[in-house]
């Protein structure tokens, strides 16, 4: 039989054998555990950067199309505004070339006018000369013996005004009585035929005191009238402005020209008194003889009135055909002197303002195989061997206006 002691380390034995097996179950439970956790928490690690790394792609794919979207709207605008800025630019540009062609226009045109002022002044003796030699060397009777240069269109003001400091005075229709009342007192008996004429604002100012005239000289002494490039159109621009009426209305109210102009006028025309101020609508109340000599294309009214910025044939076909409209304009607004029965008209189709100063105009350029020259002898001595009224075709008809 075996000792107890024998049975005891046996006991203990099999107790140390199975405390080690449970411990080494124990170590291989948590071993197996924790492996199974770090499997898991690899797993989940795995799919979260999975997650991550797709969320991140998607991300930046929208960022990317979201930036391409944008970019691509931003070069839209800006291409946008690059066109919208250069078609501002551009037609900046195009105003500017406009103003600058039509201000050198002007300044040539005006350049022009001083060039011819000066040259008609230089000349004015010689020319007048000459033309009173050819006057009387032709069929003619009649020759300028008198001239007497007067103040223009100006009407009368009694009360001054004042501009830029100075004070400035309207004494023309004044002036126009005294010069009347010293040429009657210094020689009124002797005086055998008056002929009243001027040119250009002098040209209107025939029209407007014809009359007066009439009225002032005995009533047995012939008077007739000659207006020279003074019949300026009531007209619009080539903008369609009508300034030309706004500047004629201006100077009548500011000169007070109510009790200057032809007074028959005045009454036709209660409403619109500024129209006698115009010889389109004076002419048919004036009974004095006149002789209308005007170019249908008047280079004043083409410039100032028409406002055309070139200088024909040297433009385009738009401006050539507003030149050509007025021209017809011209013709419709002289019909009451072209169906006269009793007035004297020369119209040509020249480009020039005053003509009947210098020798050429009036004794060169032809209208119907006749000078003006011809044209108002024929209407002043009722000659019938040459017409005493005549109108020259469209431009640029005639060539003895170059």
């Amino acid at each position: 039989m075996p000792s107890k002691e024998a049975a005891r380390k046996s006991r203990k034995k099999e107790n140390n054998r199975a405390y080690y097996e449970a411990h080494r179950e124990s170590i291989l439970s948590e071993r197996k555990d924790k492996y199974s956790s770090e499997c898991r928490s690899q797993r989940h690690a795995n799919e979260y950067y999975k997650n991550v790394t797709a969320s991140r792609e998607k991300s930046a794919e929208a960022t990317k199309t979201s930036f391409n979207k944008d970019l691509a709207k931003s070069r839209i605008e800006s291409a946008e505004r690059q066109r919208e800025y250069y078609h501002q630019d551009l037609e900046k540009s195009r105003t500017e070339v406009a103003k600058k062609k039509r201000e050198h226009y002007h300044q040539d045109l005006e350049k022009s006018r001083v060039d011819s002022a000066e040259s008609t002044k230089e000349h004015y003796r010689k020319d007048v000369a000459k033309s009173r030699a050819a006057t009387r060397s032709s069929t003619s009777k009649y020759y300028f013996s008198n001239i007497e240069k007067l103040c223009k269109e100006s009407k009368h003001r009694e009360d001054p005004i004042k501009w830029n400091g100075s004070i400035l005075y309207f004494r023309g229709a004044k002036i126009l009585e005294v010069v009347m009342d010293a040429i009657l007192a210094a020689g009124g008996d002797k005086i055998e035929h008056v002929i009243l004429t001027g040119c250009s604002a002098g040209g209107l100012a025939t029209y407007l005191h014809a009359d007066y005239v009439r009225s002032k000289v005995s009533s047995h002494i012939p008077v007739h009238a000659i207006a020279d490039a003074g019949y300026f159109l009531d007209a619009p621009n080539v903008n369609g402005e009508m300034y030309i009426r706004g500047l004629f209305q201006y100077v009548f109210n500011m000169q007070k020209c109510k009790n200057a102009v032809n007074q028959d006028c005045i009454t036709a025309n209660p409403t619109e008194e500024w129209k006698c101020f115009m010889a389109q609508y004076t002419y048919p109340h004036i009974k004095t003889p006149i002789f209308l000599l005007n170019a249908r294309y008047d280079t004043y009214q083409i410039g100032n009135i028409l406002g055309l910025n070139c200088y024909p044939p040297n433009c385009t076909a738009d401006q050539m055909k507003e030149f050509e409209n007025y021209g017809n304009e011209f013709l419709n607004a002289a019909a009451p002197a072209i169906s006269s029965t009793s007035n004297g008209v020369y119209i040509d189709s020249c480009q020039i303002h005053c003509q009947s100063l210098t020798p050429t105009p009036w004794s060169k350029f032809i209208v119907g195989g006749q000078t003006m020259r011809d044209t108002f002898n024929a209407w002043l001595t009722n000659s019938t061997a040459t017409k005493s009224k005549v109108v020259d075709c469209t431009y640029p008809c005639n060539p003895t206006c170059s």
